[in-house]
């Protein structure tokens, strides 16, 4: 279950992930950029067909720079709980 900010992606995430029985469980808050969700996708779609290269990467970095999770509470696949 998610929740999205306004014309953008989760901020807010309760997830469930199992990995042949490894679980990762827990609640996640996340730092979004500015830009809305659609521009975010089309810039992706740009980033996919451009060549390798130090331009992409650049670009690469400019699109993830203002993506953090701020905050997990949950459970890691290494069987630790744990708070960040």
């Amino acid at each position: 279950m998610s929740f999205d900010q306004y014309n953008q992606d989760q901020v807010i995430q309760m997830s469930v992930v199992d990995n042949n029985g490894c679980q990762n469980y827990g609640l996640n808050v996340f730092d979004r950029p500015k830009n809305t969700i659609k521009e975010t996708v089309q810039l992706m779609k740009q980033i996919e067909e451009m060549e390798d290269g130090p331009e992409k990467q650049k670009i690469m970095q400019e699109l993830s720079k203002d993506n953090h999770r701020r905050m997990f509470m949950g459970k890691t696949q290494m069987e630790k709980c744990r708070l960040s």
